[in-house]
């Protein structure tokens, strides 16, 4: 006796086939989903190992600043700026241990589309009283990506957008903006802000 042999339809292949394509699609596009998440935390992370780094180091050298309130070219200098509608706050001051002068500030060249956050060291502690900032020193870029940043300066019982006295703040909070811009993964911009407040009220004076 023959056994009963009966091949697969054409509607039969059609509809096997089409399965198989559903089930392959919504593989897919769960393991691209779920990669961009991934890179989107990754991203993040970096981003947040930067401003921890950024944030700590100039908290270290803040909370090292002295003024001298007998030579005004020693000062704490916080001057309040904006550029394209952000805040690029600068500040200068000198640092006790070495007696050198720092600042920080935004890189904003215009060509550059990733702005960088800028850590200045001079050999002179020195801020020049005809001009507004002193002479430029060694640079180094502390972190990329930084679109806004921000210093406030608290002082009896309020907080100030700039400080130029010869005494010192009794906090300084410093807030910085990184820029996340649109790639492969992701079309839109996204942002992240920290922000530290720095507490100066053991600083010394010279």
């Amino acid at each position: 006796m023959k056994g009963n042999k009966r091949g697969f339809t054409l509607i039969e292949l059609m509809i096997t086939s089409l399965i198989l394509t559903v089930i392959i699609g919504a593989v897919y596009n769960s393991l691209r989903t779920g990669l961009g998440a991934y890179q989107r935390e990754e991203v993040t992370s970096l981003v947040f190992q930067n401003a921890r780094f950024a944030l700590r180091g100039m908290a270290k050298e803040i909370r090292s600043a002295y003024v001298n309130p007998h030579n005004p070219r020693i000062r704490f200098l916080g001057t309040d700026e904006t550029f394209e509608g952000e805040d690029t706050d600068r500040l200068d001051f000198a640092r006790g241990h070495d007696l050198r002068g720092i600042s920080y500030f935004l890189d904003n060249d215009p060509g550059t589309p990733e702005k960088w956050l800028q850590r200045e060291e001079r050999i002179s502690p020195y801020l020049s009283e005809e001009e507004e900032f002193p002479a430029p020193g060694e640079s180094e870029e502390m972190a990329d990506s930084v679109r806004a940043l921000n210093f406030r300066y608290y002082a009896q019982g309020e907080w100030h957008d700039s400080w130029d006295s010869p005494s010192l703040p009794r906090a300084v909070q410093i807030t910085l903006t990184f820029e996340i811009l649109p790639n492969k993964r992701w079309a839109e911009t996204r942002r992240e802000t920290f922000s530290l407040v720095v507490n100066l009220a053991l600083a010394r004076t010279r």
